[in-house]
């Protein structure tokens, strides 16, 4: 029996297909590929000094590994699957005010997480 028949869409019995894995672990990847070449611009946009720019990309990193530490043991406790559904909810939920915030004018709570 091949692999391809052994999948199920939505039936947790089945393991993740490994294009979902691979394209999940390559986000991270594929945000310091967008955010490093733009760097030079942000710093002229922002009117600030290049090493603060570059500050960002430390802080980002080090919240990376923080998040490892902390969703790891989660991970162990509940599952990849939750673990990974209740933070893509998250951060569905999260753009959302966020675009819903830019709309109405407002810069509160979501406004450091909100796109440019």
């Amino acid at each position: 029996m091949s692999y391809a028949s052994q999948v199920r869409l939505f039936d947790r019995t089945t393991p993740p297909h490994p294009v979902t894995l691979v394209l999940m672990a390559g986000l991270s990847a594929l945000t310091m590929t967008i955010f490093l070449p733009a760097l030079p611009a942000m710093t002229a946009y922002f009117d600030t000094d290049y090493a603060l720019m570059q500050l960002s990309v430390a802080v980002y990193l080090a919240v990376n590994a923080v998040l490892q530490i902390v969703i790891g043991p989660m991970s162990d406790k509940w599952g990849r699957r939750p673990v990974t559904l209740a933070g893509t909810a998250l951060f569905c939920w999260q753009r959302s005010a966020a675009c819903w915030q830019r709309m109405r004018g407002c810069s509160c709570s979501f406004a450091c997480a909100r796109p440019a």
